[in-house]
């Protein structure tokens, strides 16, 4: 059976149903993971088409390696993608932009920021894996 959640969050009806199934177990090379959000802008001249990908970590979390090995494959599949703008580490101090500090790909941003950067409007690191960013891994 797969390793159970130790820090106390709910799963996905799925995703605790996979952990449950011998055939997929973790110790077969099964991993299970989410891409937190897909940002995507339909409207706008400077921004239509425009998307990355983010994964949010909560409390300066950072991403297992299992998980940084297959981010990075997902970021390499778009990145001649003349739209995509990149796979974003955005980490948070606490729980959200408004109770602590907030990092985009490790580099400490302001809410303000946070919306230039989530509109379009500002250029934020472009079609680079986060994970490389942060980590300094190649």
């Amino acid at each position: 059976m797969t390793i159970q959640r130790r820090d106390g969050k709910e799963c996905s009806k799925f995703s605790s149903w996979t952990r449950l199934v011998e055939k997929l177990d973790s110790k077969k090379g099964f991993w299970h993971t989410d891409l937190d959000s897909v940002w995507y802008c339909d409207q706008g001249i400077n921004s239509a088409g425009k998307y990355f990908f983010i994964e949010t970590k909560t409390k300066m979390a950072e991403p297992k390696g299992w998980q940084d090995q297959l981010l990075r494959k997902i970021a390499r599949a778009c990145q001649n993608e003349p739209d995509f703008k990149g796979l974003v580490y955005l980490q948070f101090e606490n729980t959200g932009p408004e109770d602590g500090k907030i990092f985009w790909n490790s580099v400490e941003i302001t809410i303000e920021q946070l919306i230039d950067f989530l509109a379009f409007e500002k250029d934020a690191p472009s079609k680079t894996s986060f994970v490389r960013q942060i980590s300094n891994k190649s």
